[in-house]
């Protein structure tokens, strides 16, 4: 959807949360300017996590990926480093 008008709603979200989020992702990386998804837009719509976390797991070379997804879990949970 490249609007929020595209979609069926039961309580639309506000047209600058909906801009807001679209830079987000731009920026990101995830979407193309025009609004298109990028292959890491296509990854992101993978994983079953909020975008922030999708973006440090997916937008992160292979062999750091391990690395990424345990800061993403650390970041989701809050707990305190392990001794």
């Amino acid at each position: 959807a490249r609007s929020p008008d595209d979609l069926r709603w039961m309580t639309p979200p506000p047209r600058a949360a909906w801009r807001a989020a679209e830079l987000l992702l731009t920026q990101w990386g995830a979407l193309e300017p025009e609004g298109a998804l990028t292959p890491l837009g296509r990854d992101l719509c993978a994983l079953p996590l909020p975008p922030r976390l999708g973006v440090l797991i997916a937008g992160a070379p292979p062999e750091d990926r391990a690395l990424a997804s345990d800061i993403a879990a650390f970041r989701e949970v809050g707990g305190a480093a392990p001794d």
